[in-house]
C-alpha cells in the first residue's frame, strides 16, 4: 500500500446532497482527492478515509494526522440535523423520519500527494 504524504482537509460543512458541488485537485498541486459524507464531521472523516483506503493508500494514523492538522483533540460528533427544520424537535420518531427526507449531510474532502 502507498502512504500519504502532504495533505489538505477541506471541511465543506453541511449541504444538501443535490447541491453539493464536489471537490477536486485542479489548480491545487495535489494528485488525489476523496470526499466523505455522513451525519456528523466524525462520520464524514470515517467515510473519506474508507474511500482513501479503497484507493490502495494506507490510512492507519491518518485520523491523528488530520486532528493535529486541524488543531483538534477529537472530531465533532454533532448531528447535521441541527441544520434542518427538525433539528430541535423533541419527538425523536418525528426527527428520525424527517432526517431520512431532509437530505442534509456533512461533507469533508481530503486532497493528498503520495509520500515520496
Amino acid at each position: 500500500m502507498r502512504t500519504i504524504g502532504e495533505f489538505e482537509v477541506v471541511d465543506h460543512g453541511v449541504d444538501g446532497e443535490q447541491y453539493f458541488p464536489g471537490c477536486g485537485v485542479s489548480c491545487t498541486g495535489f494528485e488525489f482527492c476523496a470526499t466523505g459524507c455522513g451525519d456528523s464531521p466524525a462520520a464524514a472523516i470515517d467515510d473519506v478515509l474508507e474511500s482513501v483506503a479503497q484507493g490502495d493508500f494506507e490510512t492507519d494514523g491518518m485520523e491523528k494526522r488530520i486532528l493535529a492538522d486541524l488543531g483538534l483533540t477529537e472530531f465533532p460528533a454533532g448531528d447535521c440535523c441541527a441544520e434542518c427544520e427538525y433539528g430541535d424537535s423533541d419527538d425523536s420518531d418525528e426527527k428520525d423520519a424527517a432526517c431520512g427526507a431532509c437530505a442534509l449531510h456533512y461533507y469533508v474532502s481530503l486532497r493528498w500527494n503520495p509520500a515520496k
